[in-house]
């Protein structure tokens, strides 16, 4: 409920949150295995499991794996990590995170064959397989640029009248 306090100046009502801070933690795996490019949740048990105060999370290699404000790990590309959580007061933790290479196994595009009047453009997208791939990008490119080009996003972009293969 509003309250007037006087001279123009009122109260609302407002809740208090008390702040607990984390005295200690404890990363309740000692090594996470990721496959390629997938993900895992880092699990960690606070001290007092009530505490209030944020956990943050830090990779020793961006490169090879990085980790997210809510303690989600991703692999990046193979090789070993050290995640740490530590805390403002000071408590952490650390833990190994191991990425393990995953080969494309097929790549996928969503057109075929086009037949493009000149000065069209369009797109084509490529896939690959599986998923969590290491190497998940593909690059294309063109038998015959006086005829049609393709750039890094895909875009087909046809130049004059003639057959040309997409590599």
């Amino acid at each position: 409920d509003d309250q007037t306090l006087g001279n123009g100046l009122w109260m609302d009502d407002f809740k208090v949150n008390i702040y607990t801070p984390i005295e200690s933690l404890e990363l309740l795996d000692e090594t996470i295995t990721l496959e390629g490019r997938s993900s895992a949740q880092i699990r960690v048990k606070t001290f007092p499991e009530e505490a209030s105060g944020q956990v943050i999370y830090t990779s020793s290699d961006e490169s090879i794996a990085v980790v997210d404000g809510n303690g989600v790990v991703t692999g990046v590309a193979p090789g070993e990590v050290t995640i740490t959580a530590a805390t403002f007061e000071g408590a952490s933790d650390t833990m190994k995170v191991i990425v393990n290479e995953v080969k494309p196994t097929s790549i996928t595009v969503d057109q075929t064959s086009l037949a493009m009047p000149v000065s069209a453009h369009t797109y084509i997208n490529a896939t690959v397989q599986p998923e969590n791939a290491i190497i998940n990008t593909v690059t294309m490119t063109s038998s015959d640029t006086d005829i049609v080009t393709v750039d890094e996003w895909g875009e087909v972009v046809c130049l004059k009248a003639g057959t040309a293969k997409l590599i």
